[in-house]
């Protein structure tokens, strides 16, 4: 949970470059926070475990959120750090983030007994960036509950992929698994992803931008075409993307329909600035359902 500034940029920086900011804007982010927002667009009931600070930014993230319907009583506030800020910078070949994480980097320090029973009464549990050590803490207590009242598992690791994939991996409960491209380069050395997914405890979908997604399972591999759209600012469709495979994961639906989805979010996410949904492509999103 952080607050993103955006900045449209001039061009791609090089080495000791001044890049000159054409246009900036604040808005709400962090991964768990925009797939939050995102899941709240459905008929999901969405709770948001994360931190923020005792300040001004963190009071909005959390008003903000729970005025788009987020349960957000598991949201720590932290009075020793501040709420997380990022920087996004779009410039002309590319997108980049810089982030300082804030209250958020230790609200997952110590999860509490609350936190540990909720993650075993929804239909479905989604791990965006979510620290080691707090993933495996969360994935055991999956693992332990009878398949009868067991959750679904969706990880989005984000910059954490490798370490968290190696996690799920030896504890071995089923799981879907959301990456881009460049995250997914990181799994090459995890040889038990092609066991697990042949196997049928693994669904490894790995997103490619405007080329589409790739979702390799049990049933094989399927590919899935990007619509073509204007692109306002990409921040955020990951997590757009990630938030609708769940929202159709929950239901017991089908793996490939998650991806239908997922493309029809991400697609909607990159038409508007800033990461979390926005009125103005709700008629664009009804359409195309």
């Amino acid at each position: 949970m952080n607050t993103d500034t955006i900045a449209e940029c001039d061009k791609w920086p090089a080495d000791d470059a001044t890049l000159v900011v054409l246009r900036r804007s604040e808005a709400p982010g962090g991964h768990g926070a925009n797939a939050a927002a995102w899941l709240a667009r459905t008929s999901c009931r969405v709770r948001l475990v994360g931190g923020v600070g005792d300040d001004a930014a963190g009071e909005r993230l959390r008003q903000d959120l729970a005025g788009r319907g987020v349960d957000t009583s598991l949201v720590r506030v932290i009075t020793s750090k501040p709420t997380g800020k990022a920087l996004v910078v779009n410039a002309p070949g590319g997108h980049f983030m810089m982030l300082e994480g804030g209250a958020n980097a230790e609200a997952f320090d110590d999860l509490d007994a609350r936190v540990m029973n909720t993650v075993l009464k929804g239909s479905c549990l989604l791990l965006m960036d979510v620290p080691g050590t707090a993933c495996r803490r969360l994935l055991e207590q999956v693992a332990r509950a009878p398949d009868a009242g067991r959750p679904h598992v969706v990880l989005a690791p984000g910059g954490r992929t490798a370490e968290v994939m190696r996690i799920a991996l030896e504890i071995g409960a089923p799981l879907h698994a959301v990456c881009n491209r460049h995250e997914a380069e990181d799994l090459t050395a995890l040889r038990m992803i092609g066991d697990r997914i042949r196997d049928g405890l693994l669904t490894l979908v790995v997103t490619h931008g405007d080329q589409g997604a790739v979702a390799r399972s049990a049933r094989g591999v399927q590919a899935f075409r990007a619509a073509a759209v204007p692109v306002a600012d990409t921040t955020g469709a990951g997590d757009a993307f990630a938030a609708a495979y769940a929202a159709v994961i929950a239901r017991g639906l089908s793996p490939e329909s998650g991806c239908r989805a997922g493309m029809i979010a991400g697609a909607a996410a990159v038409q508007v600035t800033g990461a979390w949904p926005s009125r103005r492509i709700d008629g664009w999103t009804r359409a195309r359902r």
